[in-house]
Order: C-alpha cells, then sequence, then structure tokens
C-alpha cells in the first residue's frame, strides 16, 4: 500500500508511507517506511525548572521512519532532524541567560533518533539526540569565553594598579636619586673649593717663607760686606 501527498492546511509536506504485508511464505514479513519531508514542531517543553525555562518554540522537522515485524519480533528506526529551531528561554540568572542563549544559537540543527527492538511486549527502546551533546560542547565553549575574558579584566586590572605604582615607585626613586646627587654635587663643590683654597694658603705660605729667606739672605751678605 502506497500513500502520497500533500497536507497545506497542517503544513505537511513530502508524505510518503509504504506499506507492504507478506504472507506469502512460511514467515509472514510486514514492513513500514515512512518519509516526511517537512513537518512543523510547535511548543515543547525542554526544561521547566525554577532556575530555567527552556522550550522549543518552533522548528521545521524531516522524519524517515522503517519498520520490520518479523516472528513476533519488531525492528524500527526512527531518524528525525530539525532545522530552523527557535527556542523560548527564561532564566532567573542573567549570566545563565546569556550562556544558554549563546549555546542555542550554536545549535543550528537538533537531531533525535530512536531503535526500537524486541517482542511488543518486551521492546528495547534506545533514544539518543544530539542536543546534549551540542549544549555541553557548547557550555564548555561559553564558560571558557567567560573565563578568558575575567582572566584578561584581572590582567588589565593588575596591570593598570602596578603600573599606577611603578610609575609612583620611579617618580619617588627619581626624586630621591637627583636630591641625593644635588647633596653630593654640593658637598663636592665645598670640598674642591676647600681643597683649592688650601693650596692657595701655602702656596701663599711658601712664597711669604721664600722672601723671608730671601730678605735674611741679603742682610747676611751686607753684614759681611758681600752684598752690592
Amino acid at each position: 500500500m502506497l500513500v502520497q501527498g500533500d497536507f497545506p492546511k497542517q503544513d505537511i509536506h513530502g508524505l510518503n508511507v509504504k506499506i507492504t504485508l507478506d504472507h506469502t511464505t512460511d514467515v509472514p514479513r510486514e514492513s513500514l517506511n515512512v518519509k516526511v519531508a517537512h513537518f512543523p514542531v510547535n511548543g515543547n517543553q525542554l526544561s521547566d525548572s525554577p532556575e530555567v525555562k527552556l522550550a522549543l518554540d518552533r522548528a521545521s522537522g524531516t522524519s524517515d521512519v522503517n519498520a520490520v515485524f518479523v516472528n513476533q519480533e519488531l525492528t524500527m528506526g526512527m531518524r528525525n532532524t530539525f532545522d530552523d529551531v527557535k527556542y523560548t528561554l527564561n532564566a532567573k540568572n542573567q549570566i545563565v541567560q546569556e550562556i544558554i542563549d549563546n549555546v542555542l544559537k550554536g545549535i543550528p540543527q537538533v537531531t533525535v533518533n530512536a531503535d526500537i527492538k524486541g517482542s511488543l511486549d518486551n521492546l528495547d527502546i534506545h533514544i539518543n539526540s544530539n542536543l546534549g551533546d551540542e549544549l555541553s560542547k557548547g557550555f564548555q565553549k561559553q564558560l571558557q569565553a567567560k573565563i578568558d575574558s575575567a582572566k584578561g579584566q584581572l590582567k588589565k586590572l593588575i596591570d593598570d594598579k602596578i603600573g599606577a605604582n611603578r610609575d609612583k615607585l620611579k617618580a619617588e626613586l627619581d626624586k630621591a636619586t637627583g636630591g641625593l646627587s644635588k647633596d653630593l654635587d654640593g658637598k663636592k663643590n665645598e670640598a674642591d673649593k676647600a681643597v683649592k683654597d688650601s693650596t692657595s694658603q701655602l702656596n701663599a705660605q711658601r712664597g711669604g717663607q721664600q722672601r723671608q729667606l730671601e730678605e735674611e739672605g741679603k742682610k747676611l751678605l751686607k753684614r759681611f760686606n758681600l752684598g752690592g
């Protein structure tokens, strides 16, 4: 049995259903294949905690379902893909709101797959979705970005504080060094003046003694009638 068509009022397009009932052998085999090119998704609640309320507001879905029923055993696989996903998000904490919002923006497509196997009264069902992994990776990325931003702000704050103190310390050191140099220059000038004055006095004394000796010599020569 084949069913194909569109349902514009329900916004369902590309429906293709194939049902096969094969009872021509000792082991009957029944199979089902359903494909939907587009169907709408509206208002699916994903989280309803007091801290965070998250819902899939709307999305465009595609679906592919294959099932086989043989010997009272069912084997079924479902592959669903959702594009153009829009979310409704409300979080008490603004930072959490910002992080989750950025994470969701990084998930353009959501997949939900299911594998079912077993008897009708004992089915083994496995359901998986990329949403959990994508949320986990997105959270890690956003948290790392927050950590890097905080580190950058902390480094800037430290550099600003240390830089200001470093400039202040350098100014004080330059001031102290400049004052010390001035004092040393003053002391050096005083020492140079003292040495100069002492040298002048010593030279003057030597000159006076030399003149005195010359006078005494002349007197001595005159006494012995040797002088001119």
